[in-house]
């Protein structure tokens, strides 16, 4: 996943790869989430997989991300909690790196309203 993460800062940004790299495992271990550096997307569970095409969106420079239907990606409650609390430490430590601000917006149906009660993420149901 190290690999799929940096490519986003070698092709768009001209970064080295040994700099790309670091620096996607250095977002990686930010979630906790060290342990998938050399794993394949085939070898990981949904949750790891939303994690690193969370950190691509980041890396892309943007300062707008929306996320559409998260539950479907992240399956079960516990985890979706656990995305909230990563989601706002993950923010904090992109902004404090790109030293700008990040809007993040979660899209979802109006039947999983529920799950977003906890959310401190911009919400559309």
């Amino acid at each position: 996943m190290l690999e799929n993460i940096s490519l986003i800062e070698e092709a768009n940004f001209f970064v080295s790869k040994t700099q790309a790299e670091q620096n996607a495992y250095q977002y990686l271990k930010e979630l906790n989430l060290g342990h998938i550096e050399n794993l394949r997307t085939f070898q990981c569970l949904p949750r790891e997989i939303f994690y690193t095409q969370l950190i691509r969106a980041l890396l892309t420079k943007k300062n707008h991300i929306m996320i559409a239907l998260a539950f479907q990606m992240i399956n079960e409650q516990k985890h979706l909690e656990n995305l909230f609390r990563n989601l706002i430490h993950l923010g904090n430590y992109h902004c404090q790196k790109a030293d700008s601000t990040l809007l993040i917006t979660l899209i979802d149906t109006k039947m999983n309203e529920h799950l977003y009660q906890n959310c401190p993420c911009h919400t559309i149901k």
